[in-house]
């Protein structure tokens, strides 16, 4: 990992399942005013807020993952994009391996996080990209 430099910006937003086409996206950018990397941070509203805070926890887990710029963070074909933009059904082999390998890595943070993540949904999450 590589130790963070200066100051980051994180928003989270908690939005309609319509607006999220998974329970959770994070997309990273500039903040036009001060240009300091901004982390916006979306989870999609649940009726069971156990959901929406395990998903809030995995998507934190990226924000650390890319603040710490760690390898697979840095090797995500996501990276640089939207979650929505990119199609994960076109990715060659290698591209799947390193999207899981970014995947499982949030999760890791996820439970550091939040030690009380649904391990069962976290599974059921991980294999969605095998």
């Amino acid at each position: 990992m590589i130790p963070p430099k200066g100051a980051f910006i994180v928003t989270i937003e908690f939005v309609p399942k319509k607006d999220c086409l998974t329970q959770g996206i994070t997309d990273v950018g500039l903040e036009p005013t001060s240009g300091l990397p901004l982390y916006t941070v979306k989870v999609a509203r649940d009726r069971r807020e156990e959901r929406m805070q395990d998903a809030l926890a995995h998507e934190l887990g990226h924000v650390v993952a890319n603040i710490f710029r760690t390898v697979a963070a840095v090797h995500d074909p996501r990276s640089g994009e939207s979650r929505e933009n990119i199609q994960t059904d076109n990715l060659s082999i290698a591209e799947r391996c390193a999207l899981f390998d970014s995947e499982r890595e949030a999760w890791d943070f996820a439970i550091k996080i939040r030690p009380s993540v649904n391990l069962r949904e976290m599974r059921e999450s991980l294999e969605s990209y095998i």
